[in-house]
């Protein structure tokens, strides 16, 4: 939870230099070279994993139901809400949805690719509502968690809230 209160904290914090600032870069490039610089640590950490060929081999298929199903819902929905949202088409509003609390990733991306075909002012309103999408989706998990840890009275009960999760940090306690 620490470490999602921080990520909403640098988003506070960049949101208010942004107002306040006027850069005089392009934000965009350095943007994507520090979304290249992650993502190559990511691909360092797990690549050094010295357990990811035995955390591999003991994974079954049916352990991929939980991921599946929310991945089908969350995209079964995201086209739902196009229903709704008149301006975005079924494509847009499921590109929002399938950050999967990707927040720079996503945000980036759509901004990205939409930027041709749209325009830069409503691309870059397209890639802000998938950040705030994942940023609020990753605020209801945390209240979620937290809710469900005490009603439940246990911590067995909210692990499955963390199954689709890109969290490297949660850890069982014993």
């Amino acid at each position: 939870m620490k470490g999602s209160l921080i990520v909403i904290v640098f988003f506070c914090v960049g949101c208010i230099m942004g107002a306040f600032n006027k850069f005089e870069f392009d934000t965009h490039t350095v943007s994507m070279y520090i979304l290249y610089a992650l993502m190559l640590q990511v691909g360092i950490s797990i690549g050094s994993n010295k357990n990811l060929k035995a955390i591999v081999s003991h994974l079954h298929p049916k352990m991929l139901l939980i991921p599946l199903g929310t991945i089908i819902g969350t995209l079964l929905f995201s086209a739902l809400a196009s229903l709704l949202l008149r301006q975005w088409s079924v494509f847009d509003c499921m590109a929002v949805g399938s950050g999967f609390a990707y927040y720079s990733l996503s945000s980036i991306l759509i901004t990205q690719f939409k930027e041709p075909s749209i325009g830069l002012q409503l691309a870059t309103e397209l890639g802000t509502i998938a950040l705030l999408t994942n940023i609020f989706r990753e605020m209801m998990t945390l209240l979620g968690t937290s809710g469900n840890s005490l009603l439940f009275q246990q911590q067995e009960s909210t692990r499955w809230m963390y199954c689709c999760l890109p969290s490297p940090d949660i850890q069982e306690k014993k």
